[in-house]
């Protein structure tokens, strides 16, 4: 799981950093940028959140995706369980 965290630097501005966790140690994924205000920070809080969305190959847990099933549950009925094994 990625992470967006914004650290100060040296120069007094701010450094958004995409990160995730390996081995209880932060690794660095990808440096979006440095921003001297508030308004260039959110823009690249905004790219770092691209940069995470675009990166995970992932569906969402609410996204309404259909797939082209050749069984569908809905329209079939359950006749039991039928058990062939010797004890």
């Amino acid at each position: 799981m990625y992470y967006i965290r914004v650290v100060k630097t040296a120069s007094e501005s701010s450094a958004v950093q995409v990160l995730y966790y390996r081995n209880r140690k932060r690794v660095v994924f990808k440096h979006i940028g440095s921003a001297n205000n508030l308004q260039d920070l959110d823009s690249l809080k905004l790219v770092a959140q691209d940069v995470i969305n675009n990166s995970i190959p992932q569906i969402s847990l609410f996204e309404e995706v259909k797939f082209d099933n050749l069984l569908y549950v809905d329209h079939c009925d359950f006749l039991g369980v039928y058990f062939t094994f010797l004890h």
